[in-house]
């Protein structure tokens, strides 16, 4: 009998710790859950990370996740240009190999560049 009530709070504990189950609420938070690929987070007037490298045919996302902050990215070469948004995706396939620089136009401050090899 005390060897069942040593079980039975060893799983409540467990349970109640966050480690009885299969769910996995780390992704709750997560912008990018259920994002392919390499990610750009829009979020803290930056594109994070400020660089990102794909090889030809691939394809980034971009996640607007800045509190309602309207952002929008635009390439240097105009190659690439989202809407304006203050939440969503925003994604574009890069078939040349290249280096491409962008901006918010919105916040020119915000720069990133996607090297594609």
């Amino acid at each position: 009998m005390r060897t069942l009530r040593i079980a039975a709070v060893v799983a409540a504990t467990l349970v109640l710790a966050g480690c009885g189950g299969d769910s996995d609420s780390a992704g709750d938070d997560d912008p990018a859950a259920g994002v392919d690929g390499p990610t750009v987070i829009l979020r803290d007037i930056a594109f994070q990370p400020g660089t990102i490298s794909v090889p030809a045919g691939g394809t980034v996302t971009w996640v607007f996740d800045d509190g309602g902050i309207p952002h929008n990215v635009v390439a240097a070469d105009d190659s690439f240009e989202s809407e304006t948004k203050d939440s969503g995706r925003f994604t574009h396939t890069f078939d040349d190999v290249g280096t491409f620089p962008y901006v918010c136009t919105i916040h020119p401050n915000m720069k990133g560049t996607v090297r594609v090899t």
